[in-house]
């Protein structure tokens, strides 16, 4: 007896092992990706309790099957071993698990937390299941030898049975969720078109006619009437989108651009990053070059491309039309076309750029809306810096820090945000990475500022008189290291490197033609003071130093970066 008893023991235990194994197995090869990691675990959980039943099952139906064969007793030990069975088998399966696991990753992404969390509860009410009905569960499962007489179809129907109620049961709890995610979902799509100047645009006052589709996103939400970027130049901008840092403090900056690829530090906690932990799935189209997996930018996505032969606003719209509307998204797309060739261009061909563009975004916002994202979904379009045509003597970006390279586009448009709004206060896309974590609901990381770009809308447009914006370039070729602060009313721009200050007052002077620094030396100090106390008040981050292989340079050289 006592040989029997092991050998139901040993049975309870390997359709245990081969509940798990079946469980691991159905969430690989219909796995729902849009299942939070903690839904997927409940899910695991269950499959693996039905996976159990199934083998209990399986095992009473092989034990009165061989029960059938001459000379088989029923207190035959070899019938009690029909466990031994089902071990190569389960061997086989799980051997995976080791190997090749996709669902890796994700359990220790929130999986094993849940399974800790909710594994007490469900062991619980089985072992009160096992406490109250033990007698019928051994007789109905655990010792068939006593149900001789069953018949076989009574015998097929109980794992088939199982089988039935819990795909309908599996289905049921999908279909429930699917309906529960889609409409809690907070999906963000985040645009930046590189080198847009807000003034070309039909929304910000041009007459041009280049950009309806913008100007139509424009009246359906948040138009940012003065935006300024942390810097004039694409990499350091970008990133500083990404991380809530200014360009001193994540590193990723024009230094050596020549030789080396200089990426954020691993303590720097990045956008994508933050929203992947949280379930979110993470997707980047962008033209490369700075905006390149080896300055960093590919951190959190699950896909990162950076496009080449395909336009990455096309291949954003035909990953939304493929796409499950029911997993939580990020989508960050960029692309340089409205830049163009060489570091500054004809204004023509700037203008068409635009025009061209606009056209493949009123594709994309199609197909947002037909896909089912337009009620749950935040739209962030901005710019990374402008473009200069001749103002103050200069062509191209990444040369100076004035209005024309600093301003940019920025509308946002999602659920809870009013529709053809328009801010006139002054705002930073430093605050950009916060505003989405906050509207997503997600915990700010450790050293991220504590800001958000919503918060302007009850901000008036003359804020206090220390109230700033600050943008910075550093090491640039031809003007070396600067910085300016952009107050309600004044601008402030030091070139570091020869100890040069301008002063500008934007409200009678927005060209920035007459400098002021001899004429108000008090406000000229005001501002001083206030980019000291930035400086001071800095977290800076050593970054990741690479090469850049000779594709990236190449890409670099044809964008006018690298001679």
């Amino acid at each position: 007896m006592s040989q029997i008893a092991s050998s139901k023991k040993l049975t309870t235990l390997t359709a245990l092992a081969g509940g798990i194994t079946v469980a691991y197995r159905l969430l690989s090869h219909f796995d729902e990706p849009f299942l939070s990691p903690q839904q997927t675990a409940v899910r695991f959980l269950v499959l693996s309790i039905w996976g159990f039943l199934l083998f209990l099952s399986l095992v009473r139906l092989l034990r009165i099957s061989l029960l059938q064969l001459p000379g088989m007793e029923r207190d035959d030990s070899r019938i009690e071993d029909v466990h031994m069975l089902f071990l190569p088998i389960l061997l086989w399966w799980t051997l995976p698990f080791f190997t090749q696991n996709p669902l890796i990753d994700r359990m220790f992404n929130g999986y094993l937390p849940t399974i800790i969390l909710v594994s007490p509860i469900v062991l619980f009410g089985f072992l009160l299941l096992l406490l109250f009905g033990r007698d019928l569960f051994h007789k109905a499962v655990l010792s068939p030898h006593r149900f001789t007489s069953v018949k076989w179809v009574r015998l097929i129907l109980v794992p088939v049975g199982i089988v039935v109620l819990g795909y309908v049961c599996d289905r049921l709890f999908i279909t429930a969720l699917s309906a529960l995610n889609r409409a809690k979902n907070r999906n963000i799509v985040l645009i930046s078109i590189d080198t847009l100047r807000p003034d070309y645009l039909g929304c910000y006052g041009a007459s041009y006619g280049l950009s309806p589709a913008v100007d139509l996103l424009a009246t359906e939400g948040v138009l940012y009437e003065n935006t300024y970027s942390a810097s004039s130049i694409t990499a350091p901008s970008h990133m500083t989108m990404f991380t809530g840092l200014l360009p001193s403090e994540h590193g990723v900056n024009p230094q050596a651009w020549n030789e080396k690829a200089l990426s954020p530090n691993p303590d720097v906690p990045i956008l994508a990053e933050i929203l992947h932990e949280t379930g979110y799935h993470t997707v980047a189209f962008t033209d490369g070059a700075f905006v390149h997996p080896r300055f960093g930018f590919d951190r959190g996505f699950d896909i990162f491309e950076p496009i080449k032969e395909v336009d990455s606003i096309d291949s954003a719209t035909s990953f939304i039309e493929a796409e499950d509307p029911r997993r939580k998204l990020f989508l960050f797309i960029h692309t340089y076309e409205v830049h163009g060739p060489g570091n500054g261009g004809p204004e023509d061909r700037y203008r068409e750029s635009i025009a061209s563009v606009d056209k493949k975004l009123d594709r994309l916002f199609h197909a947002l809306r037909e896909g089912g994202y337009e009620d749950n979904t935040l739209i962030v379009f901005t710019s990374d810096h402008g473009e200069g045509f001749g103002e103050h003597g200069l062509i191209g970006h990444g040369n100076s820090l004035y209005e024309e390279l600093l301003r940019v586009p920025l509308i946002m448009k999602g659920p809870s945000l009013p529709a053809n709004t328009r801010v006139s206060s002054l705002v930073s896309l430093l605050d950009l990475a916060p505003t989405v974590l906050k509207w997503a609901r997600v915990t700010l990381p450790n050293g991220m500022r504590d800001a958000s770009l919503l918060e302007s809308l009850n901000r008036p447009a003359t804020a206090g008189p220390d109230f700033s914006i600050f943008s910075e370039l550093i090491d640039n070729a031809q003007s070396g290291s600067l910085h300016s602060i952009v107050t309600s009313r004044y601008k402030y721009i030091k070139y570091q490197d020869r100890n040069e200050e301008f002063l500008f007052d934007l409200s009678t002077d927005p060209a920035e033609t007459q400098n002021l620094v001899g004429r108000e030396p008090a406000i000229v100090e005001n501002h001083r003071t206030m980019a000291e106390r930035i400086f001071a008040n800095m977290n800076v981050y050593a970054p990741v130093s690479d090469d850049i292989p000779q594709e990236l340079a190449d890409q670099l050289k044809a964008l006018g970066y690298v001679q």
